[in-house]
């Protein structure tokens, strides 16, 4: 049995990961090794951990990478100390090959492991852009330390071959959220959320989710001093805050959402959601409000309109039901209304991160069961064909103009 080490960095990413190692679990080809790792262990995020214990998945081990403190200094070195730690785990476990999903600093880490340890990498959701965040260089170095690759659409998928990887190593599977958005049964979920929450069910209900933007801190700070000076003029309405995620600079913004929070009956702040309430939250919201992907690609999926804020998300693909602000308080309050409005349309349903008939679990858990026993860490560089035409062959734009 091959043995597939499957690396899970925080709850959002278990979230997406959680339909694929189910079905990896019942497979006769590949035995899954679940790593939990990141900010599952960091009691401001919510000690997501405890998602993964409730899951009836099985954790293979741990590996704890808890900064002292906010700082980049502290960031770093907490890193570091889990690299050779992700090494002598793969060796422990025998790793035939490591499935890393995103752009957190610890996947980046957990693939460097891999490669120096002589095991190839699998990646899912390379090829996309978040301009306001440092995510980019994580996301694109994974890509080439990868000897496979799952993205969410055809666009993602010229990137990365575009960087040099195979056409044939880089499958379009579609996106693990839209995925999971529309195979859950929220109801229930909600059901519950609202009596742990006390959530008044008569009333409207916002979903705000706000990270740092990492390429832009002070700028994020200000988009969410204007974007809460916004909200306080929703008093009528359930405001469900979740929790940041645990890039620098998010205890700041936690802090900041505290606040106002706790001042406000209306308002619910919850540092983890898990995945399966948090989607439960979009499906019932009348709109979303922030700079999270889910509102690009969940929230779409769940017919949600969303209001994204800054620049965090910037050179991401942004469906018809995305309306996008600099993050000026009048022009917030102002997209929000846009947004409250919208009228869907068929282009809403073809919005660029839809799946087709396969599900992008299925096709994930085929390519890796076809392929881990040719996988290696040595592969080629895929050279255009010269002369190229270099102008862009994006079929989507990278922003609209709602």
């Amino acid at each position: 049995m091959n043995r597939l080490a499957v690396i899970s960095g925080s709850r959002a990413d278990f979230g997406l990961l959680t339909p694929v190692i189910r079905k990896l679990e019942a497979s006769s080809v590949v035995a899954v090794d679940l790593i939990a790792t990141g900010s599952h262990f960091d009691e401001a995020h919510g000690m997501s951990i405890q998602e993964i214990y409730t899951s009836g998945l099985s954790l293979a081990t741990e590996i704890s990478i808890t900064p002292a403190s906010d700082t980049p200094a502290d960031h770093a070195q907490a890193l570091g100390s889990s690299l050779s730690r992700f090494a002598e785990a793969y060796e422990d476990l025998k790793t035939k090959a490591v499935l890393v999903l995103g752009d957190r600093t610890e996947i980046m880490i957990a693939s460097f492991a891999s490669i120096i340890s002589g095991i190839p990498v699998v990646h899912i959701h390379g090829g996309e852009l978040t301009l306001g965040a440092i995510d980019d260089a994580i996301r694109h170095s994974v890509s080439k330390m990868s000897s496979l690759h799952f993205t969410s659409n055809e666009v993602h998928r010229k990137r990365v071959i575009q960087m040099g990887e195979a056409p044939d190593t880089v499958i379009n599977s579609g996106a693990l959220g839209a995925e999971n958005a529309i195979t859950k049964d929220h109801k229930l979920n909600w059901e519950q959320l609202k009596v742990d929450l006390t959530i008044d069910d008569r009333k409207d209900l916002m979903v705000v989710t706000f990270h740092p933007a990492t390429a832009a801190p002070r700028d994020s700070r200000n988009d969410l001093n204007a974007l809460l000076k916004v909200l306080e003029m929703f008093e009528d309405w359930n405001l469900l805050f979740s929790g940041t995620n645990n890039d620098q600079g998010s205890m700041e913004i936690r802090s900041a959402i505290e606040e106002f929070t706790s001042k406000r009956e209306n308002a619910r702040f919850v540092p983890s959601l898990g995945s399966e309430k948090y989607l439960a939250a979009l499906s019932k919201a009348k709109i979303v409000v922030g700079n999270s992907s889910s509102g690009l690609i969940e929230a779409p999926a769940l017919r949600t309109p969303t209001v994204n804020i800054g620049s965090r998300q910037g050179g991401r693909f942004s469906p018809p039901s995305v309306y996008d602000s600099r993050g000026s308080a009048p022009e917030i309050r102002e997209q929000i209304e846009k947004a409250l409005r919208h009228e869907w349309s068929q282009d809403d349903y073809d919005y660029g991160y839809s799946i087709g008939n396969e599900l992008p679990s299925e096709i994930i858990v085929s390519a890796i069961e076809n392929r881990i026993n040719s996988l290696t860490v040595q592969k080629s560089f895929f050279d255009f064909s010269f002369p190229v035409n270099l102008e862009s062959t994006d079929e989507f734009p990278a922003q609209n103009s709602n």
